[in-house]
């Protein structure tokens, strides 16, 4: 039985569509017994044939390395995933830094809404880019 008071361990990393960056990663994952894989620009082909968790858009990809990991609900929304674990819920999410800052807004306020809207405590993880013309 997988131990509950055991520190989840979680990689992100922004795979970059790239098949290399995904092997890198997996190997990664696995050398530092991580349960939990959050790429960010995943390679579509990879993730649409294996045990990846995509969101709606195909921009995140959530892995669970580890298979004892007591996981109560995935959702798959626009631009997130949503893990439901006993004690908490993992946000995983991506923005473009191509989308304008009104579209970012929105978006962070789609995971901020969520988060507060379902009982429990909530960890919001992401490659969030932003730019703005003022930099």
């Amino acid at each position: 039985m997988y131990n509950k008071s055991h520190n989840i361990k979680i990689l992100q990393v922004n795979l970059m569509r790239s098949r290399a960056s995904h092997d890198i990663a997996y190997v990664t994952a696995m050398s530092r017994e991580v349960d939990i894989i959050i790429a960010s620009e995943p390679n579509k082909k990879l993730v649409s044939k294996n045990r990846w968790i995509k969101d709606k858009r195909g921009d995140v990809a959530v892995l669970f390395t580890n298979k004892k990991l007591e996981v109560h609900m995935v959702r798959s929304e626009e631009g997130y995933v949503c893990i439901h674990l006993q004690k908490y819920k993992i946000y995983c999410c991506y923005s473009s830094p191509n989308i304008s800052l009104d579209q970012f807004k929105r978006d962070v306020d789609v995971v901020m809404n969520d988060s507060r809207g379902r009982p429990g405590e909530s960890i919001i993880l992401g490659d969030l880019n932003v730019k703005s013309p003022q930099w």
